[in-house]
């Protein structure tokens, strides 16, 4: 399992990433929770059921919407509480917004650090692969 140290607030801590049940096992808590939100809403706005269901299965299951959770800090937060088993560090309530979104995509499989050098170098790292799917390439 990789681990990275951060600086939270006074102290040096290393974090290992979850794994993939773990990663999976948050989703599909968070999804539920944000599931029955959605619905709320869907129903206040008497949206058809049909496109209930799309907009709920749209959501599922999709990492970027983890990934998107760790720019809020509620969302943030709750991914470091759940790698702390409910119980995260109380150095938190002292480290900056963008130290705790560091930390929680960190923990889900993405090192905002390393992502930002490979940016600055002129490596993209999002587009490795878009060779092979690009209609250039066809």
């Amino acid at each position: 399992m990789k681990k990275k140290t951060f600086n939270i607030g006074s102290k040096s801590m290393q974090v290992g990433r979850l794994s993939v049940r773990q990663v999976t096992s948050l989703m599909d808590a968070m999804y539920d929770r944000e599931r029955v939100r959605l619905k709320a809403d869907l129903d206040d706005a008497g949206v058809d059921t049909k496109l209930k269901l799309e907009k709920l299965r749209e959501e599922c299951m999709l990492t970027g919407t983890l990934l998107k959770s760790c720019f809020t800090l509620s969302g943030a937060m709750e991914v470091i509480a759940y790698a702390f088993d409910n119980e995260p560090p109380a150095d938190f309530d002292n480290c900056d917004s963008d130290m705790v979104t560091n930390v929680a995509a960190f923990l889900i499989g993405f090192d905002l650090d390393e992502l930002q050098e490979s940016s600055a170098e002129g490596k993209d790292q999002t587009t490795v692969h878009a060779d092979k799917r690009s209609p250039e390439s066809g």
